[in-house]
């Protein structure tokens, strides 16, 4: 038997109470789903016409769902904390609206996360080659630079993460998808590597751009840092090694 929802809204949208109530049984109009493997996730309407995104989490194992009951926080709390906590950092997320937490015989069963809707486009989207590109790429490690000094260890850095608007002069990322972030009070030469590892998805000239620029704002020897995030990245390694140090020296100007 299912028991009523814990339910943790912002009070932002206290007025949204009822329908999200209903989320569990489906009750919304679903606009687009972009993703119904391991997690559901889906575009939905709900009042006055907002647009949100509604993460359903899969339905853990056994073991998880004591843990989940027990001691540990459900997927859908931690997206909904962390991404307060990085508000209170200063950086841009899915503005967090609520997280629900349904049991069944007294244990944790499923979890759903809902968020406002972001409309801007993907890092994942961007057509590299020209000095635009360039310049998003050039500060997206200056963003990534922000968020090691302050702690933020991302452990699912990837491009289709990763959200980016002009401000101004200069570009602004928003996160998505942040249940393996860690926050830390200092992260080693070693983690901010990791972090970059997870970057794979860009291709090695685009990587280079920004392992050259978060360099050189750390003050780092960029061809140790590029090297060792080919190392860490691992897949197809003669080739990205080859193709990246291409790149790297190409932007270093050492390469005609």
């Amino acid at each position: 038997m299912f028991q009523n929802p814990k339910i943790v809204l912002s009070p932002t949208y206290a007025y949204l109470q009822q329908e999200i109530r209903k989320i569990p049984a489906g009750d919304y109009r679903i606009l687009e789903t972009y993703c119904d493997r391991r997690n559901t996730v889906r575009k939905i309407e709900l009042t006055g016409g907002r647009i949100f995104v509604l993460k359903q989490y899969k339905r853990p194992t056994r073991l998880n769902q004591f843990a989940y009951t027990l001691f540990r926080k459900s997927k859908a709390r931690r997206a909904y904390e962390y991404a307060l906590r990085l508000q209170q950092l200063g950086f841009e997320t899915a503005a967090p609206v609520a997280y629900l937490e349904i049991s069944r015989h007294g244990l944790f069963h499923t979890g759903y996360f809902l968020s406002e809707f972001i409309a801007h486009p993907l890092l994942s989207t961007l057509q590299e080659g020209d000095e635009e590109s360039r310049k998003i790429l050039e500060d997206f490690a200056a963003f990534i630079v922000e968020m090691h000094e302050k702690g933020v260890f991302n452990l699912d850095m990837n491009p289709g993460n990763v959200f980016f608007y002009k401000s101004g002069e200069k570009y602004r990322f928003a996160l998505i998808d942040i249940n393996r972030i860690r926050f830390c009070r200092h992260l080693t030469r070693n983690d901010c590597v990791e972090v970059f590892k997870h970057l794979d998805n860009l291709p090695p000239p685009a990587l280079s751009v920004v392992l050259v620029r978060y360099a050189e704002l750390r003050q780092w020897n960029p061809q140790i840092l590029c090297g060792a995030v080919m190392l860490r990245q691992g897949f197809n390694l003669p080739r990205r090694i080859k193709t990246g140090f291409r790149s790297l020296l190409s932007h270093l100007g050492l390469r005609k």
